[in-house]
């Protein structure tokens, strides 16, 4: 078990609330199966695998792992399906061990100027949570093409 701090979802703002226990998320496997082969992500293991679950101790909401999306410089995307409401989103997973800053000022503000953002062309953040060694974005699942892609076939 570890304590878990987290943000309330319906705020535009992030606070400070009183500390909550929950279990980490490598705890929070629905079955114990070895999911290594699962994990794989061009030969590095991925932190999750399809099966896994990851709780929200504030709002009791549990997302499930259904597929590994991709991976940045500080952060792993999953597609999960809550609980709560249908379909799927977009679960973003950054290991706080990769920020630099430990007061974690510039995830905080991440988190804040996405929560202030409503644009058509940008996914929407549902909401946030975090426990000692990460930081969960809830996002809008975008399943078309990427930016990436769309800049690419711009240029072209």
């Amino acid at each position: 078990m570890v304590r878990l701090q987290s943000y309330s979802p319906h705020s535009g703002l992030l606070y400070e609330p009183p500390y909550i226990v929950a279990a980490h998320p490598s705890e929070c496997r629905e079955n114990h199966r070895d999911n290594s082969r699962d994990r794989e992500t061009h030969g590095a293991p991925s932190l999750f695998g399809p099966g896994d679950r990851i709780v929200d101790e504030y709002t009791k909401e549990e997302f499930h792992v259904d597929q590994y999306l991709g991976k940045g410089g500080f952060a792993e995307c999953f597609a999960v399906r809550s609980n709560r409401c249908r379909g799927q989103f977009a679960l973003k997973v950054v290991k706080k061990s990769k920020l630099k800053d430990p007061s974690y000022s510039k995830m905080h503000r991440e988190i804040n100027l996405h929560r202030s953002v409503s644009h058509p062309n940008i996914v929407r953040l549902r909401g946030s949570f975090q426990d000692r060694q990460f930081f969960f974005l809830v996002m809008e699942l975008y399943r078309e093409q990427t930016l990436l892609t769309l800049i690419n076939q711009s240029q072209h």
